[in-house]
């Protein structure tokens, strides 16, 4: 396979900064050739420079035309060329350059590749083609606005858009075939797919880039998509190792088998998914509409950064150098003097770049030397175009991955690509190409035999491009303010100028803003405005076109357009409120930034006014629009603001609330662990109480839910109840502190809060009526509201109390089949200024020291605690160990009310040794620490035993019934094993090795269990096994049956082969048949040879009918087969066996493969047969037997067919049991089985073991089960 071609990776930065440290002269850029160039028009001239090499031996140079598919003849030049004039070059082509170094440092060569595209004035690119924008449905609603902006920014790029939406539960070959039919529709057009939302990620492949073996197995592969005539199969690869689950591959599960791409792709796609990226607090939805800002002001020239490129390389020049990616391309953009090596986030912090790589040890959510994903949540980027290479987080689609959290981070990064096996080519770029365009060359053309050279991995599955495939590098600022006017028939236009150095405009005209759009002007307009004679076009577009030049030539770059339709009506602005947030609560005194995401088709916004509580606070009337509000004091605001642009149109956007407070406390965090309920049982009303034992409810940090995808808690998602419960315990501080109280609650659909048993908040539920386990929430949580959406309620500060509080929490649907639930819950405190505060007291201190045996807990260690300004129950106790393998955190209970406690320590299984305790006791403000010694004495250890080779669900066959136990004494004790089945002892063993032949069993179902003791009478059991032992074995053909044959030495072709064929005129004879002797076993039946003893026939052919009337209940189809020299065997037509034959097609003339001889001529031969080609009725065995040469003295062959016959199911019984319920019965030969019962049969049934006790007497076990309403429908099945 290619994966193992490749050097392993390394885990771990330190291994791989560790092997890229070795001294030597060479740097990563050396191995490229970091060339860019300059152009001229009279005589029009394109000169390549690069760096000198002081190692290089030779420079080879190509050329070709952008589109060609092969490189010119090669160029020779000097040792120590930095440069080449190319002077046969035309005004308004493009060409593409390769230029081959060669060097050796000492004694090591190398080789370092550069390719430039390069033109002068190359033409303006108008129409770029059609894009299919690929929606993700969930939120598409909410985002509208936003994607409507997104349509036009495309349509304003030249491209036209093909707008398709699908949901996330659809498969990949469902969203393909969209893409292939609007494909097919319109080859020569359709060039790019822009993947928005969580559009399903295909997956692919057995494959390791990364060179970790735990990482084999299927990556995503939105390459699939791109490939539009390409072969994708689900049915060769079967890989279940992968530590990721996602990574595992089998036939059938919707993950393809090509590692590679089969085909050329052929269309440019890219990615844009936050889905699953929890660690950023803004969600999915809000991940997306901020791409969508950030995309649109980069676009319209307001998101800038600097030409240059930083590079944060961790790896060096191991394996090669990874980051020759960078070297490769930057220089085509900004020349080899603006690349500069810097730290990645300590720099993109406060200084902006166009491009980016960075590289280093990693794993999903990480790059070593780099960062995390939690330093792109906390920490602005700005850069644009970005490469990223590094362990594990290739594979996008993982949790939290820190590729995509590159293109969720706040202030940058549109696009990121993993660059470095393979290397990817963007240097196309530089002359106007989209990164689609690089990225469709990068996954089509690396290779020997293709235009770009480099590590290998080419064409692998994994090479995809995260952010929008159109984008390009160079947006020039559009023009604005477009204006359409009634002029002598015609229509005049007329728009503000870009500010940039600009050439002039081009006007185009459509029937709608979708277009296509048509050219109206012929040439460059210099002034700003037009007059449209015709006056035919419902809306009009501006572009703005410059003579952009970049460190690979010139070209004609037009700007993004601008709309408006003949009725000055088009559309009106959009806006979002992105500060602040909703529901922010800031101490006084505030620092408010009051900011908004804005922009308009007509690129016109004349102002935004900002307002709180309906008052006008303020009016920005410049980019960014953004104002600061001014000493706000305590109270709750209503924040909102208005655009309106030059044409007197306006939008308002959503309203945040504000809430300046004094200091405040979050008692309980969002994102807490609660406890939680979700069996679906009616709880009542005790669940609300403090006391509530809640002990064996699960637990998880919110958000808790399911359906929704952003869960950081995925509970039970059984869609059949209607109630699910929620507690959590907190500590206050002293009494007095606080000043107000604040819930906020985030529901779907419903909720209600209970505070220390009181409802303090109901959201979205019935009012004036009492709430219980079966009531609905009043409404369906809408999209925009089920799992972001917090709600905030007052709550009386006069309900807490110091020390230990419940909060308790019901969420309710809004019917029993709703698809998701979401959970979080916010506890607000304001604070006053804090008492004056004395530590509490604990005593004694310090404790005595604890001495216990292993595996025993400590008897309570009492102790007395105090507090001067507080009650003792407020106090908050807590402890630690010096030596966690001793005592974990988990191993400390603590008990008592009031002032009198005490713990019990529980040390670890199997530890032993000592530690050092710190308790320390809390009154919220300060704390108190007293210490002791804990000393746990060794002590024996039972023995431990297992079942060998046995796992639940294992099929036995009565014919090989030996059960060994694989027995470990920590003590090397002697050790005594015992073998159980259902309970009775089958057996013992004193001595290894521990195996017992099980000699009288019967067919039936079973719980295998092993006890092991040791010499000092400490025992332990095995984990119970369940297991069938098969229904004994049915002979179909035994050895000695009487077969038909023929020996007549003809050639009968294929057709004898077939069960139906007609052998009637066949003679017939028992078995074994033949002739001579094989090794003293002689034929009961003779065969003749022929005529002439040494050219004997080749092949002797043989059949047998037998008749079945119970196909479907054999398993374990065995055949055995005696055969002098080689033979093939055939059921019902089909090759079962084939034993010392050549391999291929057979004929009546071909020999066997070897001459057999001595014992193996009667030797017996096993086959495993597949048991589904039984048939019911007649079957068929057809044999040929071949001799190995002409001259044989013998021929021999007996065949015999075998199976195992399944167990039929046993017979369940039922019958009253007075005053007791009902009576149980079955076979004892089915103790294995367990009773469960189902209080009904609608789907999803709820089937719930039974646990009363069993009864095992003459031959049956017997069951007594109590009769609920809950217990209706009963079944037998495996545990």
């Amino acid at each position: 396979m290619r994966i193992y071609r490749w050097s392993i990776w390394v885990a771990g930065a330190a291994a791989l900064l560790a092997l890229a440290s070795a001294a030597r002269a060479v740097v990563v850029a050396d191995y490229a050739v970091q060339v860019s160039a300059r152009v001229q028009t009279n005589p029009p001239q394109i000169t390549l420079a690069w760096p000198a090499d002081p190692d290089a031996t030779g420079y080879t140079l190509y050329r070709k035309s952008r589109d060609a598919t092969a490189w010119g003849t090669a160029t020779t030049l000097a040792t120590n060329a930095t440069g080449y004039v190319d002077s046969n070059v035309a005004i308004g082509e493009v060409y593409e350059y390769r230029i081959v170094k060669s060097a050796l440092e000492g004694t090591t060569s190398y080789t370092g590749y550069g390719y430039l595209l390069a033109g002068i004035e190359a033409p303006l690119i108008e129409a770029r083609g059609k894009v299919l924008l690929i929606v993700e449905r969930t939120y598409a609603d909410a985002l509208s606005n936003e994607l409507r902006r997104l349509q036009l920014d495309l349509t304003g790029d030249g491209w036209t858009v093909l707008r398709r939406e699908v949901w996330r539960t659809n498969t990949p070959p469902q969203v393909k075939a969209i893409i292939t039919n609007d494909y097919y529709a319109d080859p020569q057009n359709v060039k790019a797919v822009f993947l928005f939302g969580r559009v399903p990620v295909p997956y692919s492949g057995l494959i390791a880039p990364d060179g970790h073996g735990d990482h084999t197995g299927a990556w995503a592969a939105d390459g699939y998509y791109a490939d539009v005539n390409g072969t994708w199969t689900d049915s060769s690869v079967n890989y279940t190792n992968s530590s990721r689950a996602d990574n595992r591959n089998v036939p059938g599960d919707g993950k393809f088998d090509q590692s590679t791409f089969p085909s050329d792709l052929e269309l440019q796609v890219g990615r844009v998914d936050f889905y699953n990226m929890t660690s950023f607090p803004q969600g999915e939805r809000e991940l997306l509409r901020r791409y969508l800002g950030k995309h649109h002001y980069f676009r319209q020239g307001r998101l800038t950064a600097e030409r240059r490129a930083i590079v944060d390389d961790n790896f060096g020049t191991y394996s090669g150098g990874f980051a020759q990616c960078a070297y490769r391309s930057f220089p085509a953009f900004f020349g080899h003097s603006n690349i500069f090596a810097r730290d990645w986030f300590t720099t993109l912090a406060t200084n902006s770049y166009l491009w980016g790589y960075a590289c280093g040890g990693g794993s999903y959510t990480s790059e070593s030397g780099v960062g995390t994903t939690t330093s792109f949540v906390l920490t602005n980027t700005h850069v644009i175009f970005t490469m990223h290479f590094g362990s594990y987080f290739g594979d996008y689609d993982a949790p939290n991955n820190l590729m995509r959290a590159q293109l969720a981070n706040a202030a940058g990064g549109l696009t990121c690509a993993w660059a470095g096996r393979p290397f990817w080519q963007f240097h196309h770029m530089a002359m106007g190409e989209p990164i689609g365009y690089s990225t469709l060359q990068s996954q089509n053309q690396f290779g020997v035999s293709r235009l770009y050279l480099g590590t290998g991995y080419y064409q692998w599955v994994h090479v995809a491009l995260l952010g929008d495939p159109t984008l390009r590098m160079h947006m020039v600022p559009p023009p604005a303010a477009l204006v359409v006017g009634p002029d002598n028939g015609g229509r005049l236009l007329r728009w503000r100028a870009s500010p940039d150095s600009v050439l002039g405009y081009h006007v185009y005209g459509a029937a709608s803003a979708d277009g296509p759009f048509q050219r109206l002007n012929s040439q460059l307009i210099a002034d700003t405005n037009f007059l449209d004679t015709a006056a035919a076009s419902q809306v009009y577009m501006v572009r703005a076109v410059k003579l952009e030049t970049s460190a690979s030539g010139t070209y004609y770059n037009a700007s993004q357009g601008i709309f408006e339709n003949a009725a000055n009506n088009l559309t009106p602005p959009l806006i979002t409120l992105a500060s602040p947030t909703n529901g922010t609560i800031l101490p006084l005194p505030p620092q408010v930034r009051l900011a908004v995401e804005v922009s308009d088709a007509n690129n016109d916004v004349a102002r935004v006014d900002y307002y709180t509580n309906g008052v006008l606070a303020g009016s920005a009337a410049q980019w960014p629009f953004d104002l600061s509000l001014t000493n706000p004091w305590v109270g709750h605001y209503a924040i909102s603001a208005v655009v309106t642009d030059e044409a007197g149109m306006s939008a308002t956007s959503s309203v945040a609330n504000l809430t300046v407070t004094y200091s405040i406390t979050s008692l309980v965090p969002p994102r807490s662990v609660w406890k939680y309920e979700d069996t679906g049982a009616d709880l009542g009303v005790a669940w609300r109480a403090p006391g509530y034992d809640d002990s064996a409810w699960s637990e998880g940090p919110a958000q808790l839910g399911f359906g929704d995808g952003d869960e950081a808690t995925v509970i039970n998602t059984n869609r059949q109840r209607i109630t699910t419960y929620f507690r959590k315990t907190f500590v206050v501080p002293p009494e007095g502190t606080y000043m107000g109280l604040t819930v906020r609650l985030l529901r779907d659909d419903g909720g209600v809060v209970y505070l220390n048993g009181v409802e303090v908040f109901r959201s979205n539920m019935p009012t004036n009526q009492p709430i219980n386990w079966s009531t609905q929430a009043a409404a369906n949580a809408l999209t925009a509201d089920e799992s972001t959406q917090f709600y905030d309620q007052p709550v009386d500060r006069a309900l807490l109390h110091p020390g230990e509080n419940t909060l308790a929490v019901e969420i309710h649907q809004y019917g029993a089949n709703s698809s998701d639930l979401s959970f979080d819950l916010e506890l607000v405190a304001t604070n006053l200024p804090a008492p004056l505060n004395t530590p509490p007291l604990v005593s004694p201190s310090p404790i005595p020291t604890v001495e216990l045996p292993e595996d025993t807990a400590s008897a309570p260690i009492y102790f007395v605690v105090g507090d001067a300004e507080s009650w003792a129950e407020g106090l908050t106790l807590s402890a630690q160990s010096s030596n966690p393998a001793l005592a974990p955190a988990n191993s400390f209970f603590f008990g008592g009310t009031g002032s009198n406690r005490f713990l019990v320590i529980t040390p670890a299984a199997d530890q032993n040794g000592s530690a050092v305790i710190e308790l320390m006791v809390s009154d919220g403000l300060t704390n108190t620490i007293t210490s002791f010694n804990l000393l746990v004495t060794p002590q024996p250890d039972p023995p431990q035993i297992s079942l060998a080779g046995l796992t639940n669900g294992s099929l036995l066959s009565l014919s090989s019934l030996v059960l060994t136990g694989l027995v470990y004494d920590p003590d090397n004790d002697p050790v005594r094993a015992e073998f159980f089945a259902n309970e009775m002892r089958l057996g013992a063993v004193s001595n290894a090795p521990y195996v017992i032949t099980w000699s009288n069993a019967v067919p039936g179902y079973y719980l295998l269990q092993a006890r092991a003791t040791d010499a000092t009478g400490l025992a332990s059991s095995s984990a119970p096994v369940f297991v069938t032992v098969l229904g004994g074995g049915a002979s179909l053909v035994p050895t000695g049956a009487v077969w038909r044959y023929y020996d007549q030495g003809q050639d009968l072709g294929t057709s004898w082969r077939a069960p139906e064929y007609d052998d009637s005129a066949w003679p017939a004879g028992r078995g074994p048949l033949g002739y001579g002797d094989a090794n003293g076993w002689w034929p009961a039946t003779t065969n003749q040879w022929g005529p002439n003893s040494s050219a004997k026939y080749p092949t002797t052919y043989y059949r047998h009918r037998f008749a079945l009337e119970d196909a479907a209940s054999l398993t374990n189809l065995w055949l055995r087969l005696q055969r002098d020299d080689g033979a093939i065997i055939y059921l019902n037509g089909l090759e079962v066996f084939r034993s010392n034959m050549p391999t291929g097609q057979v004929t009546y003339a071909t020999l066997a493969a070897a001459t057999i001889s001595g014992a193996d001529e009667a030797a017996w031969h096993l086959m495993a047969v597949d048991a589904a080609l039984l048939r019911e009725g007649t079957n068929c065995l057809a044999a040929e037997v071949h001799q190995s040469t002409a001259s044989s003295s013998d021929l021999f062959f007996n065949l015999e067919l075998k199976a195992d016959r399944a167990l039929r199911p046993p017979a369940l019984q039922a019958a009253p049991e007075p005053g007791a319920g009902l009576k149980f019965t079955w076979p004892s030969w089915a103790g294995g089985l367990s009773l469960w019962s189902a209080s009904n049969l609608a789907p999803p049934i709820l089937w719930m073991p039974v646990t009363n006790g069993l009864l095992t007497t003459n031959g049956q076990v017997i069951l007594i089960v109590p009769l609920e309403k809950d217990r209706l429908f009963f079944q037998l099945r495996s545990p």
